[in-house]
C-alpha cells in the first residue's frame, strides 16, 4: 500500500442488516412522496414487492423499472422516459453494479438531485456510472 492513500466517496447513510429493506419506506419519507425503484429484473422480482410495502405503508407512492443485459444509454433513456411524466423524488437503486448504477444515471436522467433539499440524509458525491454502447465501455458523470 505504502504512502497511497485511499479515498471513498460515499453516502453518510448506509442501511444494511435483517430487514433493512423494511426500514426505507420510513428513510424515504423524509426525501419526497414519489418513490422510484431501479434495478435489473431479477432484483426487482425479489426485492420490490418487499420495498413497495415498506413505502406504501409510510404513506408514499412507488413505482419500479427494471432493465435486463447491459446497462446502455438507450436503457437508461426507457427507463426514464417510462417515469419522467410520474416525477419521482427518490430513486433507489437496487442489486450490485449494473444496478447501482443504472439507479445513479436514471436519476441523472430524470433530474433527482442527490442532496435531498427537505433533509440532507446523504452526503453530496459526484458518481460515476459505467454503461456499455456499441463501442463498448464508457464512464459517465
Amino acid at each position: 500500500m505504502g504512502d497511497t492513500p485511499r479515498i471513498l466517496g460515499a453516502p453518510a447513510l448506509y442501511v444494511q442488516g435483517p430487514d433493512a429493506s423494511s426500514r426505507i419506506g420510513d428513510i424515504a419519507a423524509g426525501l419526497g412522496r414519489n418513490v422510484l425503484f431501479v434495478s435489473d429484473a431479477a432484483v426487482e422480482r425479489l426485492f420490490a414487492p418487499r420495498v413497495r410495502q415498506s413505502i406504501e405503508a409510510s404513506g408514499l407512492a412507488f413505482s419500479s423499472v427494471s432493465f435486463t443485459g447491459d446497462l446502455t444509454p438507450a436503457s437508461v433513456e426507457r427507463m426514464a422516459c417510462a417515469q419522467r411524466a410520474w416525477q419521482p423524488e427518490v430513486v433507489i437503486a437496487a442489486g450490485g453494479g449494473k444496478g447501482v448504477d443504472a439507479g445513479k444515471a436514471v436519476a441523472c436522467a430524470l433530474g433527482v438531485s442527490q442532496l435531498p433539499k427537505k433533509r440532507p440524509v446523504w452526503a453530496r458525491t459526484r458518481f460515476r456510472c459505467t454503461r456499455k454502447d456499441e463501442v463498448g465501455v464508457r464512464n459517465a458523470e
